[in-house]
């Protein structure tokens, strides 16, 4: 019983405990008090009898006045014996007045922070209130008038609950209240950072166990269960109702992959219905569709040189802003701290599940940086860590504190590292030549390193590198360079930022030395370029020899044919009169490297004029071609996740199916590196036209494939997707795909992704997209996919685009889920179903306060159900996916109004004030016997070492009976 409704008082009563004690014969129970007074008056009367005859005779010797005073004191005796034999006791009763009690229930976990409200010019964000502090100003509210109402009637209990419910509750009679900072400390609790220094053993126990209960109470909301835990703890103490002030949302015990327990809802209600206990729900909160600016990201190379150009976008989600217009600043800060910002427009497009989303694209270079030039040469960035942070101002419906959103921050290392290369080559070839020719100057500059191993080397001859750096054979180590000795260091790989190997023999190399190569190109982000020629290349492709060769055909992307068995087994098998331009699929102004003049907007500017010695808008197909490539190596196909840059045009030269180009300049990322492909040793010509254009060519696809994990990027197709995704929920990725020709690829598509999950993690790695339904407009090949992540991590996602081979790649993030925040929407159905209906308690109101009653929940469920309705609208237009996807399966179904015309107990804030009238006052008085305390063996103490206690009762009795046999001996009695 709970004191505060139950008052203890004690009485006493004098008893004859004889008279009380049950008393049986033969099995038949026979009322005490009769039987043992006609005892006791026939056993006295005998006695007195006795007294009578004896003292008449005596009084014959000794007179009547001694008679009748001998006679007294026998009497006397018989008396205090018959006292005693009814045993004269005191009974204590304890008197228990119980009286009824409210009982209040109060949400605190982490969703009633949440603010509802819109924002406006004078309410900035930071000044709305809370759902939890809404709470408080109506318990405040006319000086407490609520709780004051309540305690008129009854004695209130206010619980507060999360996940589980706290033990601890707040008791308010008499008038009792709180003022807005003593409710908002126990409303509002917040988990300490750290333990003060200083503190006992028994303290700091203690400040562990606080700390558990705040995170259960904080971190989760368990309605059900914590409601049936209240009514468990109250039921037998008179409760005239429950109310309940929360947002409804459940999600559960933390940990636990349950957020509602429907059996556990439905028990309280019929235990709380059986009980006539009424439950009161005040729904808190509002709903409203959502408007934030979520999941901001952004895409860096993680390392560019400082004359590079590299390209850097900005993912960002708008929930509730469709085709909305904002601004995106880019913040820089450079090595010694100065700061550029870039801004863009943009305006966020619908996405996946109806979430619009943006992505912003910015090139960065110096000059983007405002970095002047020097001596007319190209501006230069300064090496070093250059930090980029991306912000996006907040929308001004947006219920959000800060005044814009800021992305996690990105860093690039600029550095002027040069290139180091080492050329392989089976014989010198005149590209060879003109490469390492160009790479010396280079050297001579300070921008590469510059190593050789030519496999017909000769005696005298020169090569323009140093002896050391001239191998005698292929390098055959891969570690730690610290103790390398000055003539063996370059023979081992880690040297080396990039290989171009020119038709070498590769079956002359060791098992070791090509587990190595491919170890170097996948874990140490080497870069590898073959140049295909006419005199090795086709024993690459021989049977014989793939399982010798097999990681050097690994590190290729494309599949070689045998030229012998084309006809193109010598360098003459191709006609040298005629020259073929080179088509470019792969073509974006990413890859640098096809960009042969920097004074020309076009990614493939120069090629043109090369080619027809025309400008691009000055030729058309008909254009003869006056400059080409005569001759190509034959593939069978390229590999799955190369990309196919440049194709020879030659129609004879097609592949297999007719319909393909054949491949002449493919690149594959091959783990964390990078391997390309030339069909055939003839850049060279380049220097036909312009000797800066092979310069150019070179130098760039020298840095690109060299450049370890840089970001690669395409034009074939663009990956949205958001970096951040929570445990237990869905991903959505979308992704706009063309083909070769540039058009969108054709909505029957498939595209598949390839998931990386953490290790230890099952789950299926492959998910399809399917075209994104059309909302007006052509077809512009977006495709969209989801797939459900259920544990955190970082993953990883590569997306193969059909037709062109290249693969778009995204990591992500998945972080452990928060039910209670991650979803805060309140829940107005489980509030609605959970409160009693009125009629059931009408008869206990006034006409009066059942009219008034009735038209405030009436109104109240009409307005908060239409929410509910709306609600579940919004929830179902969430869950829509693509056709043929699965929805979404949720946790707990929502339960459904039985009896919408059935008025409930159901309040909000504006109308909770009538709770109060709907109360009654109850008392109950309940005795109970406590102990007995006997009379008749009451005494004194004589002696206290030894102890010794006398009884009264013998006293008495010793005293009459002496008195009696001194007299009769004095008197000379017998």
């Amino acid at each position: 019983m709970n004191s505060e409704t139950t008052t203890t008082t004690q009485e006493s009563q004098f008893v004859l405990r004889r008279l009380e004690e049950a008393l049986r014969f033969f099995g038949r129970e026979t009322d005490p008090h009769w039987f043992w007074i006609l005892v006791l008056m026939f056993v006295l009367a005998a006695g007195f009898a006795y007294v009578i005859w004896q003292y008449k005779r005596d009084s014959q010797s000794v007179g009547w006045a001694w008679a009748t005073f001998l006679g007294f004191l026998r009497c006397c005796v018989y008396v205090v014996l018959a006292t005693v034999f009814l045993l004269p006791a005191i009974q204590t009763w304890d008197k228990t007045e119980m009286r009824s009690k409210v009982v209040l229930a109060g949400d605190v976990s982490l969703s009633l922070g949440n603010r509802d409200d819109l924002p406006t010019e004078s309410s900035p964000a930071e000044k709305l209130p809370s759902r939890q502090d809404k709470v408080i100003q109506f318990l405040t509210a006319n000086g407490g008038g609520f709780l004051k109402s309540l305690e008129e009637k009854n004695p209130v209990s206010y619980y507060r609950f999360g996940s589980k419910v706290d033990e601890n509750f707040q008791v308010f009679e008499g008038g009792k209240t709180l003022s807005a900072t003593e409710w908002a400390d126990w409303l509002k609790p917040a988990l300490l950072d750290k333990m003060a220094p200083g503190l006992s053993e028994d303290e700091q126990k203690q400040f562990g166990k606080r700390q558990t209960l705040l995170k259960q109470l904080l971190t989760g909301t368990n309605l059900p269960e914590s409601l049936l835990d209240v009514f468990n703890r109250e039921s037998n103490n008179m409760v005239q109702g429950i109310v309940v002030f929360s947002d409804g949302r459940n999600s559960g015990r933390p940990g636990s992959s349950t957020q509602f327990s429907a059996e556990v809802f439905d028990e309280l209600r019929a235990r709380a219905r059986r009980a006539k206990v009424p439950i009161f729900t005040v729904a808190v909160g509002e709903y409203r569709q959502p408007i934030s600016i979520t999941n901001l990201a952004l895409q860096t190379p993680e390392q560019a040189r400082p004359d590079d150009k590299f390209l850097v976008r900005f993912d960002v989600d708008g929930e509730g802003l469709p085709n909305r217009e904002s601004n995106v600043a880019l913040d820089i800060t450079g090595p010694k701290g100065d700061k550029k910002t870039l801004d863009k427009q943009f305006t966020f497009n619908a996405g996946t599940a109806g979430v619009p989303h943006a992505q912003i694209e910015f090139d960065i270079d110096a000059a983007a940086l405002g970095v002047p030039p020097v001596m007319g040469k190209k501006p230069e960035l300064e090496e070093g860590d250059y930090v980029l942070q991306a912000r996006v101002p907040k929308d001004k419906r947006e219920a959000f504190l800060g005044k814009e959103h800021a992305s996690e921050k990105a860093t690039i290392h600029v550095v002027k590292k040069p290139l180091r290369v080492l050329l392989f080559a089976g014989g010198p070839t005149r590209d060879y030549q003109f490469i390492r020719s160009m790479l010396v100057r280079e050297v001579d500059a300070g921008r590469a390193q510059l190593s050789i191993f030519l496999q017909t080397k000769t005696d005298g001859v020169v090569q323009d590198v140093p002896p050391e750096r001239f191998l005698t054979h292929f390098p055959n180590k891969l570690g730690d360079e610290a103790n390398d000795r000055a003539d063996t260091r370059y023979y081992n790989l880690s040297q080396y930022d990039l290989i171009i190997a020119f038709d070498p023999e590769w079956q002359r190399l060791q098992p070791d030395e090509m587990n190595l190569l491919e170890k170097w190109v996948n874990l140490q982000a080497g870069g590898l370029i073959f140049v295909a020629g006419p005199i090795n290349t086709f024993e690459l492709a021989r049977l014989g020899n793939r399982d010798q060769l097999k990681p050097i055909l690994n590190l290729y992307p494309v599949i070689l044919q045998d030229s012998r068995l084309l006809g193109l087994g010598g360098s003459g098998d191709r006609p040298t009169g005629e020259p073929w331009r080179l088509n470019f699929p792969g073509a974006t102004a990413e890859m640098e490297f096809l960009k042969l003049d920097e004074e020309g907007n076009d990614p493939l500017a120069g090629w043109e004029e090369f080619f027809t010695g025309l400008k691009k808008g000055e030729a058309n197909k008909e254009t003869p071609v006056v400059r080409g490539f005569y001759s190509y190596y034959p593939v069978e196909d390229k590999k799955a996740s190369a990309a196919v840059m440049a194709t020879f045009s030659d129609p004879r030269a097609r592949l297999k199916d007719g319909t393909k180009e054949q491949p002449y300049l493919v690149t594959m990322p091959y783990g964390s590196g990078k391997t390309a492909y030339i069909g055939s040793g003839e850049m060279w010509r380049l220097r036909q036209y312009r000797e800066i254009f092979l310069e150019r060519f070179w130098t760039k696809l020298a840095r690109y494939i060299g450049s370890g994990n840089m970001t690669r990027l395409t034009s074939h197709g663009r990956l949205s997707m958001a970096s951040t995704f929570t445990a237990n929920h869905f991903a959505t990725l979308e992704a706009q795909l063309f083909g070769r020709d540039l058009s969108p690829l054709n909505q029957s598509t498939r595209p598949k992704a390839q998931l990386k999950p953490p290790p230890g993690v099952t789950m299926n790695t492959t998910v399809e997209l399917e075209a994104k339904p059309v909302q007006g407009g052509e077809w512009n090949g977006w495709f969209q996919g989801r797939f459900k992540v259920e544990a955190p991590g970082q993953y990883h996602l590569d997306l193969v685009i059909p037709e062109s081979g290249e693969t778009l790649s995204k990591n992500f993030v998945v972080k452990e889920s928060n039910p209670e925040l991650d979803n805060t929407r309140p829940d107005f159905g489980h509030l609605y179903q959970l409160a009693s209906e009125v009629t059931d308690y009408l008869p206990r109101m006034d006409k009066d306060t059942q009219k008034e009653v009735k038209e405030a929940v009436e109104r109240t469920s009409a307005a908060l159900l239409q929410r509910v309705e709306e609600q579940n609208a919004e929830e179902a237009r969430r869950a829509a996916v693509q056709p043929g996807a699965a929805a979404p399966k949720t946790e707990a179904k929502r339960p459904a109004p039985e009896n919408k015309e059935a008025a409930r107990f159901f309040f909000d804030l504006k109308s909770a004030h009538l709770i109060p009238k709907c109360m009654v006052t109850e008392s109950k008085v309940q005795r109970s016997r406590g102990p007995v305390k006997d009379l008749w063996d009451q005494g004194f103490t004589i002696s206290e070492d030894p102890a010794v206690r006398m009884a009264t009762v013998l006293v008495i009795v010793t005293l009459l009976l002496s008195a009696e046999w001194l007299t009769r001996k004095l008197l000379r009695l017998a």
